[in-house]
């Protein structure tokens, strides 16, 4: 495959996501994927690290973030 085929592929690709720009994911078939799915490739990850999956959720992963984000703006904000 020539770079202007791959050019033109993301191209394509780009134009479609921005379309559809309130979904995040998307699958290996660029249709977005839905919750579940998301879900799913999250708890594969995890057991694939032999961590136990039941211990996390997205919904856990989501406050962590927010949690080392306002940290480090209080950081920069103090100092």
């Amino acid at each position: 495959m020539s770079l202007p085929y791959r050019f033109q592929d993301y191209k394509e690709t780009l134009l479609y996501q921005q379309k559809h720009y309130s979904e995040p994911f998307y699958n290996q078939k660029n249709k977005p994927l839905n919750p579940r799915g998301l879900h799913k490739i999250f708890k594969e990850i995890l057991n694939e690290l032999i961590y136990p999956a039941h211990r996390f959720s997205l919904h856990y992963l989501r406050h962590t973030f927010a949690t080392l984000l306002l940290k480090i703006c209080w950081f920069f904000i103090c100092f």
